[in-house]
């Protein structure tokens, strides 16, 4: 399987639907989709890109986990929320554009992606534990939020790991 089209009336995707079926190159996820379950296309390492359409309001913690080529997401208005390990392991995943409407970023959401630049919208009030942990391209921060809270301990901070970061 190289292209994974899903149905004009499916509103969620469950649960490890395309789990480790690394051939998937296209997906294609029609506006009906509302949810996507837990490690939906967790280690689909062929996609190179995704386009969450507007109307998805909530991706389970995995859903795009190990898609080691992913290079290109687009992330809704209708997301709030990037839930726990979403992209983690993502490598060419260079930037991803976080739109003002975000509110949370989960715990190692991003951990060890190919992110050069991060950008903590002025919305995100809540960061779980190492959201950009081991990001080693990581290499500026634009951090526009004002009330934010970070969960986790001095060793989960946002950005742990990230050596490369020179500017914020």
């Amino acid at each position: 399987i190289t292209t994974f089209v899903i149905g004009s009336n499916v509103t969620m995707i469950p649960a490890y639907l395309c789990y480790n079926l690394s051939g998937i190159t296209e997906i294609t996820i029609p506006a009906s989709v509302q949810s996507i379950g837990l490690g939906a296309f967790y280690k689909c390492s062929g996609l190179k890109e995704v386009v969450l359409p507007e109307g998805v309001t909530r991706t389970d913690g995995s859903s795009f986990k190990s898609c080691y080529n992913l290079q290109s997401v687009t992330i809704p208005h209708s997301l709030k929320e990037i839930e726990n390990y979403t992209f983690q392991y993502c490598s060419k995943l260079t930037s991803i554009n976080l739109h003002d409407d975000i509110n949370r970023i989960g715990t190692e959401a991003f951990a060890e992606s190919g992110l050069t630049i991060a950008t903590i919208p002025r919305s995100v009030t809540s960061l779980g534990e190492a959201p950009f942990r081991n990001c080693s391209k990581l290499t500026k921060v634009y951090w526009k939020a004002t009330n934010t809270t970070c969960s986790g301990y001095s060793n989960t901070h946002p950005f742990y790991q990230c050596s490369g970061i020179k500017t914020v």
